[in-house]
């Protein structure tokens, strides 16, 4: 994933990708402020902690009525804003429903105790909050990875500061809203922070932990950071996850899955599959049917219904990728068969935005950028395997681990292939994406912890031992 830590140059823009248009400017917060902002909301979590697990409940089960009401206003603002197109920015909103209603339905079996059997008279685990979460938001899903961590963290008793991205504040402000509305207090806030500031937040005694979404080489600051002040962290980072395609796939079915996944979002997922390695006998149809199906995707205005393709989000971010896709042709390392150019039929108050056309590059030589490096775009990268031996042992050359695609009509050799797999998340003839019942994050360079499920909310909870003796007379 890409640096999400604005430059101190740059501040928190809202800016329309499709036309570069400034829609909005918000000032940094100074560190008064925002230290004033980690005092209230560690004043409150004393409060919100001690509330019943039904009460908070009832306050998410609220924000899912307000949220209900407002989704396709919520959808609307986050298409104008980073540029998803329509019918995924109401995807988005919808996953946040489910995943708040999930957290509400099995909160109580979250906050158990877990009996122990000990010589004790009484032995059992708790789970308790420990205090405000710092939780740091990419501008991919501005709206669901600002509730991924948060739902499950205030679940247990915590309270949270949400750093949303610099270039989507008027979705974070929105948040801060609806959170309002909902009954929620100080316990829930938002901050606009400078880069510099990050050491001024974690090394604040009330801050007792840090949730980050964002690049490796990022990731790897903040971690370094947050250990220097003992605070525990989770770790959501880049990935390069692998597409596995073997002998015996249905090459339509493999395409539909790959360009799904591959273009949602306009290629801006951390764990969506980015190296498309092809065994030999299929590769050359693949490829045809992959760059046919991509010459008919629709590219546009996010707000259109129709639209498959939206701008990326950022005009740096479409810098960044032309430089990967220039940098693999000079060093030769990979031919451009489809793609890379503005597109043609655009509306011409468009001709300004981040658009780009779906890109398809046949990788020659596995040291290549584009197989090196993350690519945050609708970049297609292939390459043609001999047998499933150089597609694992490829698979798991590169220093990421987030996810892994395998395409087989044969399920059971395909799972055999995926325990072999270095990842945290393995598909089977579906692309990869995060479920809020399943556990959600990788290994090496793409991070540690977990998201969702019952481990998103123990990983910032004290894991408590209670050991309990009658006095003997």
């Amino acid at each position: 994933m890409q640096n999400n830590i604005p430059s101190a140059y740059r501040g928190f823009q809202s800016i329309n990708p499709t036309t570069n248009q400034l829609l909005e400017n918000f000032e940094f917060e100074t560190r008064d402020e925002i230290s004033n902002k980690i005092s209230s909301c560690f004043e409150a979590f004393k409060t919100f902690k001690e509330l019943s697990t039904q009460e908070r409940t009832l306050r998410f089960l609220k924000l899912v009525q307000i949220l209900e009401n407002q989704a396709e206003f919520m959808a609307r603002s986050i298409a104008e804003e980073m540029g998803k197109p329509i019918t995924l920015s109401r995807a988005e909103v919808q996953k946040v429903i489910f995943h708040i209603k999930y957290y509400c339905q099995n909160a109580e079996h979250f906050n158990r105790q877990i009996p122990v059997q000990t010589e004790a008279a009484n032995c059992y685990t708790a789970f308790e909050p420990l205090g405000v979460i710092y939780t740091i938001v990419p501008f991919n899903f501005p709206f669901w990875i600002s509730f991924k961590g948060t739902a499950a963290y205030m679940t247990i008793g915590n309270a949270v500061i949400v750093r949303g991205s610099d270039s989507t504040p008027r979705t974070t402000r929105l948040i801060k809203k609806y959170m309002e509305m909902a009954g929620f207090g100080d316990e829930f806030q938002i901050v606009n922070s400078k880069q510099e500031d990050f050491e001024f937040i974690v090394s604040n005694p009330k801050v007792r932990g840090v949730s980050f979404t964002g690049s490796s080489a990022a990731g790897q600051i903040i971690a370094s950071v947050s250990g220097k002040h003992l605070k525990k962290c989770v770790m959501e980072l880049g990935g390069s996850d692998p597409f596995i395609v073997l002998e015996d796939s249905d090459v339509n079915f493999a395409v539909d899955i790959v360009i799904n996944g591959r273009l949602k979002n306009a290629g801006q997922v951390c764990n969506s599959s980015k190296r498309l390695l092809i065994h030999k006998k299929l590769y050359e149809q693949f490829k045809e049917k992959l760059i046919e199906r991509l010459r008919n995707v629709i590219i546009g205005d996010p707000l259109n219904e129709q639209t498959e393709l939206g701008p990326l989000a950022r005009k740096d971010i479409l810098v960044n990728l032309q430089r990967q896709v220039k940098q693999a042709i000079e060093e030769r390392s990979a031919t451009l068969l489809y793609g890379n150019k503005i597109p043609e039929n655009l509306d011409q108050k468009f001709k300004q935005g981040n658009f780009i056309e779906p890109i398809v590059m046949e990788v020659t030589d596995l040291n290549s950028i584009i197989m090196r490096e993350e690519t945050f775009g609708p970049l297609f990268a292939l390459y043609k395997v001999e047998d499933v031996e150089e597609a694992i042992s490829i698979a798991n050359s590169t220093e990421y681990g987030l996810g892994s695609v395998v395409i087989s009509k044969d399920t059971k050799q395909a799972e055999k292939i995926s325990k072999r797999i270095e990842c945290g998340i393995s598909m089977i003839n579906q692309a990869c994406f995060s479920d809020t019942r399943c556990s959600a994050g990788g290994i090496k360079r793409s991070g540690y912890g977990k998201e969702c499920g019952e481990w998103g909310c123990h990983e910032f909870s004290n894991i408590k031992t209670y050991w309990i003796d009658e006095q003997k007379k």
